[in-house]
């Protein structure tokens, strides 16, 4: 009779112990859980500081750097004496190549040229003209310019066929018969040339959609086949 008196007991006394047990297992999971916690949020937000820590001195520096190229061209002349035409051209350069994207380049640089024209009256030995420099980075600006449109078109293109991707598989026979024979170009590459002279017609574009033609030019973006 003693011995079933006291098996109650031990059997409570035993599932107390795995209770307690599990109390510590789950308490020291819960702490590792919020430590992990913490120290991937702190890895975050120390990612984030960072980034921003940078992006911060990397507009310091464009602005500093923006002030000493604008500031001998717009600011304060120190001396009477204008700049020479040369190191005009330099500064147009240096902000036309870093900072076309922020504001129009077309007063500063047309200054120049103007200048370049007036000081320079005579070709260089090879028979360029001193403005070529200036026309020069005109052209590479409107490549940058019209690589960037391509890249958005491309991905604008591709967002749009993929949101129809379920049904391109069975459209894409018609699809591409339709896309074949639709006349006209979706985006059109102009490319123009100081030393083109002027033509007397509107300038159409090729069977490649590039367009070459002169300053003043007008251009015809319809293809005659369009209706």
């Amino acid at each position: 009779m003693a011995g079933d008196e006291t098996a109650p007991p031990r059997a409570k006394s035993r599932i107390l112990e795995w209770l307690e047990v599990l109390a510590k297992l789950v308490g020291a999971s819960a702490v590792l859980v919020v430590a992990l916690f913490a120290n991937s949020l702190q890895s975050r937000l120390t990612g984030v500081s960072i980034q921003s820590q940078r992006e911060q001195a990397e507009s310091q520096l464009r602005a500093s750097m923006f002030n000493s190229l604008i500031a001998p061209i717009a600011g304060p002349q120190i001396s009477e004496k204008p700049m020479p035409a040369d190191r005009e051209v330099i500064l147009t350069e240096l902000l036309a190549l870093n900072f076309n994207e922020n504001f129009e380049m077309k007063p500063l640089m047309d200054d120049a040229i103007k200048r370049l024209a007036a000081e320079n009256t005579v070709k260089s030995k090879d028979g360029e003209d001193p403005r070529e420099a200036l026309w020069s980075i005109a052209r590479r600006i409107a490549e940058r310019q019209k690589a960037t449109i391509a890249r958005e078109w491309s991905a604008s293109e591709s967002a749009r066929s993929s949101s129809f991707f379920p049904l391109g598989s069975l459209l894409l026979p018609w699809k591409s018969a339709s896309d074949s024979s639709r006349p006209g170009c979706q985006v059109y590459y102009l490319n123009l040339d100081a030393r083109t002279e002027r033509h007397g017609e509107p300038v159409s574009a090729g069977v490649d959609c590039q367009v070459s033609a002169a300053f003043g030019d007008i251009v015809d973006l319809k293809s005659p086949d369009t209706n």
